[in-house]
């Protein structure tokens, strides 16, 4: 007989959510230069902007600012939440973003181009056994 109920290994408690977080710093300063590279730029000769996951740490950011002004040279950057660019891009300052990705779903409330933190929901729904890491709790 054919169950009405989800198998258990579709339960959402059952997944766990990747820390969109940077492991490897080297690995991603040879990214951004391989990239600056490719489209023949100078870093150190324009302001960036970085696009960075609603859920990052302080302490990410900070790695990151550090990175890019002392490797790279860059003479001034900015760290955007891709959520509140989403919605600019939309031509919105206020929006519901709903990001659905390989390893879960967000769902982020931005007013005027701030995330309100204590509104943002994750749902880990992923299938996919490489997104087992330790579980966000928003």
């Amino acid at each position: 007989m054919l169950s009405l109920l989800p198998p258990a290994w579709l339960h959402p408690a059952s997944f766990t959510c990747p820390l969109p977080a940077v492991e490897e710093w080297d690995a991603l300063e040879r990214i951004w230069e391989y990239g600056l590279n490719a489209i023949h730029a100078d870093a150190s000769q324009h302001p960036l902007l970085v696009a960075e996951p609603a859920y990052s740490t302080t302490t990410q950011r900070e790695r990151m600012a550090e990175l890019l002004f002392e490797s790279f040279r860059a003479p001034a950057m900015y760290l955007a939440r891709s959520p509140v660019l989403s919605a600019f891009s939309m031509g919105r300052s206020s929006a519901v973003v709903v990001d659905i990705g390989a390893c879960g779903t967000r769902v982020t409330p931005v007013h005027d181009g701030y995330i309100l933190n204590s509104e943002c929901r994750m749902r880990c729904l992923a299938l996919q056994p490489r997104c087992g890491v330790d579980a966000l709790r928003c």
